[in-house]
């Protein structure tokens, strides 16, 4: 083993970069559990994933278990990084410069929607003055991953506390919104002791994007406007990152799905926490899916669809398609 050999702890190989003989480099981006998480980037066919216990990765490639995104399996859990390509961001501000604004109403001000000034203002801001490649890197700055549940690519941050003894805690965000509205939590959370606080109320911290926001796209079919199911996708990542008791936390319309896993995985879950319009409790016992009848549980699954949700829907189905 790399790690065994050569005396490196997980913080050493944390980053760590191995360049193969015919070029291509391995960089180990995450561990937990012992495994080490690694990708492989060079010439060839594109990005491959190695997950290899206790970080072995040395030796010629042909002898290693490199794979190509399309050979991972579907339960796998794989490293994910944001690298918007500058070709599109450079499409993005030409097309910001080429907006053709409409005509406005005299001293209407925001009595009929944004004014015109305002949203030029903007436009000039997201075309010249926001710093993309900044904010990429500080997001880069947080272990991500993607796995693939029911069919759908779910993408997360995952990040671990030094408290041996730390509750993980799985985060979900509103509409319309990302994980990024999480972003100052993530330190004082897993980290309590530097904040000043008592190193007993650490957690480790789980917080994926929606189906639909974010690097969750693009929807495979149609469906994930169901927070029920969206609750059973949480409840299916949790156990593959191996956690069998955790807290669950969530905002807006995240808090819908919170709800609901509390629900969906009563033996886990040891604790709910909801914030936000649609921060709703329900009452009653934990609900046994699997004894419930098929009218019941299409009951269930229309009371959360379009009839109550319909802003949420009308996001889940938006057209799926990164910025």
């Amino acid at each position: 083993m790399l790690g065994r050999k050569h005396g490196l702890t997980s913080d050493h190989l944390l980053g760590a970069q191995i360049l193969l003989a015919d070029g291509w480099v391995v960089e180990c981006y995450d561990h937990y559990d012992g495994e080490f998480f690694w990708a492989l980037r060079g010439a060839g066919d594109g990005l491959g994933l190695l997950a290899e216990n206790g970080g072995r990765a040395a030796g010629d490639r042909q002898n290693t278990p490199f794979r190509r995104r399309d050979q991972v399996t579907s339960s796998e859990i794989r490293p994910f990084r944001i690298d918007i390509p500058q070709a599109d961001l450079d499409d993005l501000k030409y097309r910001l410069a080429r907006t053709r604004w409409p005509d406005e109403l005299p001293g209407v001000s925001w009595s009929r929607g944004v004014p015109l000034d305002y949203l030029k203002e903007l436009a000039e801001y997201w075309a010249d003055g926001f710093d993309w490649c900044r904010q990429e890197a500080k997001l880069n700055e947080f272990p991500q991953f993607v796995t693939t549940i029911d069919g759908q690519d779910i993408h997360f941050l995952h990040v671990r506390s030094p408290e041996p003894d730390a509750l993980p805690l799985i985060l979900t965000h509103g509409w319309p919104s990302s994980p990024v509205e999480f972003l100052r939590m993530i330190g004082p959370l897993t980290e309590p002791l530097v904040q000043g606080g008592d190193p007993t109320d650490a957690f480790r911290i789980v917080i994926p994007s929606l189906p639909g926001y974010g690097f969750s796209t693009p929807l495979r079919e149609t469906g994930w406007g169901n927070l029920l199911r969206v609750a059973q996708a949480w409840a299916e990542l949790m156990s593959r990152l191996g956690y069998e008791r955790y807290a669950v936390q969530g905002t807006d319309v995240g808090a819908g799905v919170a709800g609901m896993l509390a629900m969906v995985d009563p033996e886990r879950v040891v604790g709910t926490h909801l914030t936000g319009t649609a921060a709703a409790m329900p009452f009653g016992p934990s609900v046994d899916l699997d004894a419930c009848t098929r009218p019941t549980r299409r009951a269930a699954s229309v009371s959360m669809s379009s009839r109550s949700m319909g802003s949420a829907t009308c996001t889940f189905r938006r057209p799926a398609r990164r910025p």
